[in-house]
């Protein structure tokens, strides 16, 4: 019997004999044994009654068809076949040569290779993304073969946090996805007068930029940063904005993209001379305290976004998305140029149970709350036991995190693996924190050696923007809004009173389908939950009585956003254009 190792090399040959052609799999003397008895490790593959062992873990898989797969390790393919026949896209993880070598010898998987993909660790997270991309996380489902898992331990949890990472985007999603399109049209008219972000890029080549993050460290930080704060150009995510200025350091820029309204608590009060840098998305009071020869704003990820910078005359300047302010503030000091990034404050985790720097806007608002019964490190264990506690490696050993500040620690250690060739990266010794790609340095030291930092001219004219045809289009909109109310408030009153599916049901909900297909440039504007109601409805015809269950709360939903948006516009619409 052959030791259980990892034989990439081998697996791959026998992988790719078998699509050529499978006669000519090699002939491995000990296939026959793995089948009858195999045994690695001392764990059989599967049980001694295969089919019964199966069928009691396929009811337990509970897969639907058309859903997308995670096969870590699968002994003899038993639950790939079914899964297969069942027209899943199936993802077949295996690292040991022979046992894939039984498991092609037992079926001809090949007749379903349009469906099958077989991955050989080491895993990369740009292959696995390739199967997330376009998935709700409804459509995903992972299965891990025990006898072989401790083999496969890594590739599970790589596939693990991908696919949490989509969990908390997609959660993400569904929370703020009519608050984001509410901003972005109140906040157009001040995007209007600011300026696009992509004016900055390239401004400050070969010079040194320092982003504070609000983590704990940063308090450690803040006399450095205020006796060299001539040499170097200081980012500053807008959660950090009241530690530092409170300390009497004023920033060169602040980066602001949070949705909610508490985001505008970190802006109360501020008047120095940082420029900022916002998502047209972002809190809409957090604009209105911004002085708008200083606002300058990102290219919009969203639909409507897009469509808004439609009518510019000129790029907006697009910086990557990682899900937190300081993944922005990264790719930004990025594209502006930057050959040394220093990080300041970046923790991503609680060090000594606490959760911001001292000082931090939030922490300074607890004043307000504090009493007999209700104390700040209350509300701080109660934000860091909100999720299930992980760890994150430090300098002198493991750091209390979350699922949370996971996504964004995977997100910038990739980065920071791949952009230290182009830059220097750096973090002060003073965070816990240790994250791959990111040299460790005594702030002080380091920023004393830097020479000054040589300014830059950032003023210029205002968003070069086609305001006539973007007010026509916009009142075309609200016309074609208006339209999709009358249709779907019609067709859900047919769906809400019916007890039974009736040919003239099908009928009415097929007339609706193809207005809203008519309607798909404003649709499509409409966020999220409209792209799962037009694929409901084009499910319908298989598994009716179920989509007719899901159409009815998909339509209330666009129903609910056709309205909102027609809201908005009609207040952006009224406006006085001189506001």
């Amino acid at each position: 019997m052959p030791s259980f190792e990892i034989d990439a090399n081998r697996l791959k040959k026998q992988w790719d004999y078998f699509v050529q052609d499978r006669l000519s799999l090699p002939a491995i003397a000990d296939i026959q044994t793995f089948q009858e008895d195999p045994r690695p490790d001392g764990l059989r593959l599967h049980s001694r009654k295969a089919e019964t062992e199966t069928l009691r873990q396929w009811e337990g898989l509970g897969l639907s068809p058309g859903q997308t797969v995670f096969f870590v390790g699968a002994g003899l393919g038993y639950l790939v076949e079914r899964a297969l026949t069942l027209d899943c896209q199936v993802i077949w993880i295996e690292s040991h040569a022979l046992i894939l070598a039984a498991a092609l010898a037992r079926y001809n998987f090949l007749k379903y290779k349009d469906n099958l993909n077989i991955l050989v660790p080491p895993l990369s997270r740009e292959s696995l993304e390739t199967f997330l991309s376009g998935k709700s996380i409804e459509e995903l489902a992972l299965y891990t073969h025990r006898p072989t898992a401790a083999a496969l331990q890594q590739s599970r949890t790589l596939i693990e946090q991908l696919i949490h990472r989509k969990s908390v985007n997609q959660a993400t999603m569904a929370r703020f996805d009519r608050e984001w399109a509410r901003n972005l049209i109140l906040n157009w008219p001040w995007i209007e007068r600011s300026r696009p972000v992509a004016r900055l890029f390239e401004r400050y080549k070969d010079q040194t930029a320092l982003i504070c993050a609000a983590g704990p460290s940063l308090s450690a930080d803040l006399q450095a940063i205020r006796e060299n704060r001539e040499r170097f150009f200081l980012i500053v995510v807008d959660t950090a904005l009241y530690v530092l200025s409170s300390a009497g350091i004023d920033p060169d820029l602040v980066v602001t993209v949070d949705p909610q309204p508490v985001n505008s608590y970190y802006l109360e009060g501020y008047t120095g001379q940082a420029i900022f840098v916002a998502d047209p998305a972002t809190c809409n009071r957090s604009l209105r305290l911004i002085d708008l020869e200083k606002l300058y704003f990102l290219s919009s990820p969203l639909p409507l976004g897009r469509f808004f910078e439609s009518f510019a005359r000129e790029e907006a300047g697009q910086v990557a998305y990682g899900g937190s302010v300081t993944t922005n503030a990264y790719d930004l000091a990025l594209k502006m140029g930057f050959r040394t990034i220093i990080f300041s404050g970046l923790d991503l985790s609680f060090p000594d149970t606490r959760v911001h720097a001292s000082g931090a806007i939030l922490e300074e608002r607890l004043n307000l709350k504090e009493g007999r019964l209700f104390r700040r490190e209350m509300h701080n264990r109660s934000q860091r036991r909100a999720l299930p506690e992980r760890f994150l490696p430090g300098h002198t050993g493991p750091l209390p995190t979350n699922d949370k500040m996971i996504v964004f620690y995977n997100w910038l250690s990739n980065r920071f693996v791949l952009d230290q060739k182009q830059c220097r990266l750096l973090t002060s010794r003073a965070s816990p924190l240790k994250i791959q790609g990111l040299e460790a340095i005594s702030l002080e030291a380091f920023l004393q050696d830097l020479p000054q930092l040589q300014k830059r001219d950032l003023s210029g004219a205002h968003f070069a923007f086609d305001q006539l045809k973007f007010q026509e289009r916009l009142e075309e909109l609200d016309t074609e809004f208006a339209s999709l109310i009358e249709i779907l408030t019609e067709a859900l009153r047919g769906l809400e009173t019916t007890e039974t599916i009736t040919p003239a049901l099908t009928e009415e909900l097929d007339r609706v389908d193809r207005k809203l297909q008519e309607s798909a440039e404003s649709v499509r504007l409409l966020g999220a939950a409209t792209q799962a109601a037009i694929v409901q409805s084009q499910n319908r015809a298989s598994r009716l009585e179920e989509a007719i269950e899901q159409t009815l709360s998909l339509y209330r939903a666009l129903l609910g956003s056709a309205r909102s948006h027609r809201r908005w516009i009609s207040i952006y619409l009224s406006r006085p254009q001189d506001s």
